[in-house]
């Protein structure tokens, strides 16, 4: 009896040990539809574009290694319907592309405070301060001095002279930081002009979202083509909310290029 209770003990608690396998491995396995994995990779296929476009690999390139490789092992598994695994590698991929821009977002930024407004003292001007057997222009040399051995100990006395450098000096400087100040405020402005004008262009794009789209649905297009645009008009207008004008550009510019390709081809 008692290796009878042993036995049916040690069957009942495998019986256990596969059900609980069952249900853990059972419930980590999400369902991905076809056209939710072709997003995904579609998505990380235009970030690293985006990236690449910006000059990220320039800053982060292991990150930017890391997104292709991502990227087209995601292809692959969608290419044999294997949508789990392009899904998951498409948002690896995505994250590398997201580190990838934060590291050249931290690197633009040391650049940029590291570059400050050229200081000017009197060392950079010729006059401003002594040189060695230099002489000043405007001193005049007594005929027949060219003639004799002249020594830093047979100059005039020529403060004066050096104290006028100065001045130039310091008018020059003042020139140089108001020019600087001025082509500051130039450049803020033309930066002002290109903002507007992106967020006019994102905004006619916008508008003719709905007309674009009933003219795919007019044309009998694809009804997963008609929705993948449709997320990319919403990643659009996203992005312009958060001031990213140039992505939104972007995608507005591949959208016209599959609608215009869906509409020749149904045509």
């Amino acid at each position: 009896m008692m290796r009878i209770s042993y036995k049916l003990a040690v069957i009942f608690l495998i019986g256990i040990i596969f059900s609980f396998s069952f249900i853990i491995f059972s419930g980590c396995g999400v369902s991905v539809s076809l056209e939710s994995a072709r997003n995904r990779v579609e998505d990380a296929k235009m970030a690293v574009q985006d990236a690449k476009d910006a000059n990220v690999e320039s800053y982060s390139p292991k990150n930017m290694k890391a997104a292709e490789r991502f990227l087209s092992e995601a292809e692959q598994a969608l290419s044999t319907n294997h949508r789990q695994r392009a899904y998951i590698l498409a948002n690896k991929s995505k994250k590398a592309i997201e580190s990838a821009e934060a590291d050249a977002k931290q690197e633009k930024t040391v650049s940029e405070e590291a570059v400050t407004q050229p200081e000017i003292s009197a060392q950079t001007f010729p006059g401003a301060t002594r040189q060695p057997n230099v002489f000043p222009s405007d001193i005049i040399v007594p005929k027949g001095a060219e003639q004799l051995e002249i020594t830093k100990k047979s100059l005039p006395d020529t403060t004066n002279i050096y104290l006028k450098g100065d001045f130039q000096t310091l008018d020059m400087q003042n020139r140089i930081q108001a020019a600087a100040q001025a082509l500051d405020a130039a450049q803020k402005a033309v930066e002002s002009a290109r903002l507007l004008l992106s967020k006019l262009q994102v905004d006619v794009e916008l508008s003719r979202m709905d007309a674009n789209i009933k003219l795919l649905q007019d044309s009998n297009a694809p009804v997963e083509m008609i929705n993948l645009i449709k997320t990319w008009y919403n990643q659009s207008q996203q992005s312009a909310l958060l001031g990213n004008y140039e992505v939104s550009i972007k995608l507005f510019q591949r959208i016209q290029a599959y609608i215009q390709v869906l509409t020749t081809s149904i045509q």
